[in-house]
């Protein structure tokens, strides 16, 4: 059996360090060391909660 693993990435978790952060749980929580797609929530600048770029 294959299993192709993928994870998202909130905007919450936006920023090179708390990017870093969010992937090593998501790791964690699925006991892995690879991810075959981490998914951008949202890959552009946003002002949080107002819904405009």
């Amino acid at each position: 059996m294959e299993m192709f693993v993928t994870s998202k990435l909130w905007v919450q978790d936006m920023g090179y360090e708390i990017t870093k952060a969010a992937l090593g749980r998501a790791f964690e929580r699925f006991q892995l060391d690879y991810l075959d797609l981490y998914l951008i929530h949202q890959p552009y600048v946003n002002v949080y909660g107002t819904g405009r770029p």
